[in-house]
């Protein structure tokens, strides 16, 4: 299945639980019943913002510890106008370290556009990475993709509630994540175990 097929997928699930905000959901926006579950394992970390009154998970971004200390987005889906605020509260999380665009120049238009919104932000710091990748892209696109943001917690995440479910909880809500997740996980050797 082409990867835009389950993206369409992705985005038709999203409709059909009833989950379309009409602007951008900032942090500090998020329903009381909105819980980050954390998952960590290893080098990798993923993040579900899920929502407890409707058993629905709204957004999710997976990351992964590269050689230099800083964090690499392997894969991110969420509602409408979520997606950014899922980038910045794992930007956020490990924060003094960075967040980076996917390496292997699998990203897509859309993470392009919440990149390029980043770049312009003050609040967000910016720095070159010092291994630069030419994905064969559009010069702003390669520009965009070597760069590490970081952003230190503000009050919204400093107030946001992270959820530790145990395993159980963890493989309910797991369930709950959209087949490209799950694919990539088990694409990616991770079986449920640690690394």
């Amino acid at each position: 299945m082409l990867r835009s097929e389950i993206r369409n997928k992705i985005r038709n699930k999203i409709q059909e639980q009833g989950v379309l905000p009409e602007a951008r959901i900032d942090i500090g926006g998020f329903a009381e019943s909105m819980k980050v579950v954390v998952e960590r394992y290893g080098k990798r970390a993923s993040y579900r913002l899920f929502d407890f009154s409707t058993e629905k998970v709204i957004g999710s971004i997976e990351i992964f510890q590269t050689n230099s200390g800083d964090y690499e987005v392997t894969g991110v889906a969420a509602a409408p106008n979520f997606g950014a605020s899922m980038y910045e509260i794992a930007m956020m999380d490990v924060f003094p370290k960075g967040l980076m665009a996917d390496r292997t120049g699998n990203t897509t238009d859309e993470a392009y556009n919440v990149w390029s919104k980043f770049f312009k932000r003050d609040d967000i710091k910016k720095k070159e990475n010092q291994k630069w990748n030419d994905f064969q892209v559009s010069a702003d696109k390669n520009f965009l993709s070597n760069i590490v943001y970081s952003k230190s917690p503000d009050s919204n995440f400093n107030n946001l509630e992270f959820y530790d479910a145990n395993e159980e909880e963890r493989l309910n809500i797991t369930k709950k994540t959209s087949p490209f997740y799950l694919k990539m996980r088990k694409l990616r050797g991770y079986d449920g175990s640690s690394d």
